[in-house]
C-alpha cells in the first residue's frame, strides 16, 4: 500500500507503510513510467510519531525530502527534530534542529520552506 507524500512538477512522492521494516519513498514520473527508490532511516524506540513530505525548493532549484520524528522522553515531553534529504545532492540527511514541540504536519509551500 502506498501513500501520497507530495507532488511537483509532474513528480509524486510515494511512501509504503511506515512501520514496515523496508520502509521506502519511491519518487515516480508518471508520464515516463519512471521511478527511483530511497530507503529511509530506521525508526526507534523513542519515536512516536513520523512525518514525511516531497518538495521542491525554487530557490535551490532541487527536490527535497523533509521528514519530521517526534521523540517521547520519561513518557511526558515530546520534541520534533527535523531532517532533510536533498535528491540528487548526497547519500545523507542533513539535521536542522529540533522544537520544542510536536510536528504533526508539514507543508511545503514557497516561499516559507524555500530555506530547506
Amino acid at each position: 500500500m502506498l501513500r501520497l507524500i507530495g507532488s511537483c512538477n509532474g513528480f509524486i512522492g510515494l511512501m509504503t507503510n511506515l512501520y514496515d521494516i523496508n520502509t521506502s519513498v519511491y519518487i515516480r514520473n508518471p508520464l515516463l513510467g519512471e521511478y527511483f527508490k530511497l530507503k529511509l532511516p530506521q525508526l526507534e524506540k523513542s519515536d512516536c510519531g513520523v512525518v514525511y513530505r516531497f518538495c521542491f525548493s525554487e530557490a535551490s532549484g532541487k527536490y527535497k525530502l523533509v521528514r519530521s520524528v517526534t521523540r517521547r522522553f520519561g513518557g511526558h515531553h515530546e520534541v520534533s527534530e527535523l531532517v532533510v534529504y536533498t535528491l540528487g545532492v548526497d547519500e545523507k540527511w542533513r539535521n536542522l534542529g529540533q522544537v520544542t514541540y510536536p510536528v504533526q504536519e508539514i507543508a511545503c509551500n514557497r516561499p516559507k520552506y524555500e530555506w530547506l
